[in-house]
């Protein structure tokens, strides 16, 4: 996990953070400091000792009209403290604005007050310093504990500076794993799996990371570019999303890679997030240079490669599949946040869960760990609002729950995989005559947004597919069905799809009409040499050289024949041939 430096203000990783500001603390010796000498408001040292007072040059009358002439045309900066008033700057504007440069002196002086210096002796604060070990709580994601500071009436001013660390990076970028102990939910990262030592052997190969959101795509990555960091490491990683960067930055972060590799030996690893937001064309601007090892990469997509990663791309990476993660990781997961936020946030330490309710946000969550993780913080933020305004109870029931969470994220892209695997499977249950499970599959597409009319053109298609002969009544149901959402749309129209999928689900099944006509395309598509022609007794003749031709000689109209007037109607060479095999239900 990483942190803050409150120094700095750069994100660090926790186990890093002594030594790291060990080294922000180095040119903090010296014993002055001048805070923006060109500044157009100075607060005199009297006030507060950041700043030093300047001595006014003296100037001729004439120099003074034509610098203030000059000085109109320029915008005034807005000094970092109002000289007026004298009041004391933040702790973010020192931070930010002194350039970390603040003495352990001045340090303390900030935090005494002007009646302070005036009445009592100065009080001394004991800040970070070279003691810093003695300061550093491990199991505190807070590097220096309140407590340490002195006088305790600063705790507050402290409190903010805790808040900046933590308070904006989001619950789930704060569970990022740092290691594969800490990765959740895929099995195909056990012990003794292959790409697990590869990364501990230092060797990275190219992947292609496919699953659904939440699943650990990311996380996955973020564990690699620890590695990477490593001073043992071989190689460097860089990050590009898909959905801002363009192929010119792409392009950009190669010729670097290039150097690199030249001046260092070192392979690059470039991860793209989203990759298949870029075109066919623009994936193949990386296949050269996956080809001779000048960058390892790394894509995470939604989406199946086989539909929008480039063919040549996918046979130079090895693609890793993620699965939708069970109820029991996500679980686990949140009770890590839990005892995250409990030592970060004493408010948060007040709340209790009924039991069965955490469990309860773990199933709403489908499978998502990051949605799972953003709902939790939800519930928790409302919760500390509602005890801080009213003196609620800290319990969060069931109940709470279902009312914050009204409806689960549904895993479902109307034109991506899980559209395609969604219509199969109703239409394989509808096959297998399973109802309860029909009625699942429609209410899972419907529910997760799916237009009505897609779902009842299949069902025609079902109708005359796997029931066909044996249920005559079946297409005019899936034919009607059809015409009523559309005349109605949803959300009317669900219960006349349900209908139509519990009666074909029910009605009787035959193939004979989709297996006669599989057999008629097959024999068309092995039929060596040219097709046959149609007989002649079998052609049109509308005008006289085709019937002068034999075009319909000696065709029998077979209505005005009482018995079968034992006419041929397939090529010569085709005589005998059978395609419909009829059956009981097909008679």
């Amino acid at each position: 996990m990483s942190i803050q430096c409150p120094i700095c203000l750069q994100h660090v990783v926790q186990t890093d953070i002594e030594v790291h500001v060990e080294k922000c603390l180095e040119p903090q010796k010296k014993e002055s400091y001048t805070l923006r000498q060109k500044s157009s408001s100075i607060v005199p040292s009297d006030v507060n000792p950041f700043f030093k007072k300047k001595t006014p040059i003296k100037r001729k009358s004439t120099e003074k009209r034509d610098f203030e002439s000059n000085d109109k045309k320029k915008k005034k900066k807005t000094p970092l403290i109002n000289s007026s008033t004298h009041a004391k700057p933040s702790i973010r504007d020192i931070l930010d604005q002194n350039n970390n440069n603040v003495s352990n002196t001045e340090f303390e002086s900030f935090f005494s007050s002007n009646e302070e210096k005036e009445n009592k002796s100065p009080v001394k604060l004991e800040a970070i310093g070279s003691n810093f070990n003695e300061k550093f709580d491990e199991n505190n994601f807070f590097p220096i504990s309140p407590d340490s500071f002195k006088p305790t009436k600063y705790k507050k001013e402290i409190g903010k500076l805790k808040s900046l660390l933590l308070g904006d990076i989001p619950l789930a970028e704060q569970m990022r794993p740092n290691n594969f102990d800490n990765f959740y939910g895929q099995n195909s990262f056990g012990a003794k799996n292959l790409l697990k030592e590869l990364f501990v052997s230092n060797k990275i190969p190219s992947l292609i990371l496919w699953g659904p959101p939440g699943c650990g795509k990311t996380s996955f990555a973020h564990i690699i570019s620890r590695r990477c960091k490593e001073s043992d490491s071989k190689y460097r990683f860089v990050t590009l999303s898909a959905t801002m960067a363009g192929i010119n930055d792409v392009k950009d972060e190669i010729k670097v890679a290039k150097n690199e590799k030249k001046l260092t030996s070192r392979k690059t690893v470039l991860f793209i997030d989203e990759i298949h937001r870029f075109n066919k064309m623009q994936q193949d601007t990386f296949l050269p240079y996956v080809e001779d090892g000048t960058i390892v990469l790394i894509g995470a997509t939604t989406e199946n490669p086989s539909f929008y990663i480039n063919n040549a791309l996918i046979s130079r990476c090895h693609v890793v599949v993620f699965n939708s993660l069970e109820t029991e990781v996500i679980l686990k997961i949140l009770q890590n946040a839990i005892e995250l936020l409990n030592e970060t946030d004493q408010e948060v330490a007040k709340c209790r869960f009924e039991e069965g309710a955490l469990n309860l946000v773990a199933q709403y969550a489908n499978g998502d760990a990051r949605c799972a993780l953003n709902k939790l913080d939800m519930i928790l933020q409302a919760k500390k609002e509602s005890i801080h305004v009213s003196q609620a109870n800290s319990q969060i029931s069931c109940e709470l729950i279902r009312e914050e969470l009204q409806r689960c994220c549904v895993n479902y892209d109307k034109a991506g995989d899980e559209h395609y695997n969604l219509i199969s499977a109703l239409h394989k249950s509808i096959r297998g005559s399973d109802v309860d499970a029909s009625i699942y599959w429609l209410a899972r597409m419907l529910e997760g947004g799916e237009k009505p009319l897609y779902i009842a053109r299949r069902l025609i298609r079902i109708a005359s597919e796997d029931i066909g002969l044996a249920d005559s009544n079946a297409l005019p149901q899936a034919v009607s069905a059809y015409q009523a959402c559309h005349f109605i749309g949803m959300p009317e129209c669900d219960i006349i799809l349900a209908q139509v999928v519990v009666y074909l689900a029910n009605a009787p099944k035959s193939i004979a009409v989709y297996e006669a006509y599989k057999n008629a395309k097959d024999f068309i598509k092995n039929c060596s040499g040219s097709q046959p022609e149609v007989p002649l007794h079998l052609r049109n003749a509308p005008t006289k050289l085709m019937e002068n031709l034999g075009y319909g000689k000696d065709y029998k109209y077979t209505p005005l024949f009482k018995e079968d007037p034992m006419q041929e109607y397939l090529p010569k060479s085709m005589l005998g041939k059978k395609f419909f095999n009829a059956t009981e239900e097909g008679n």
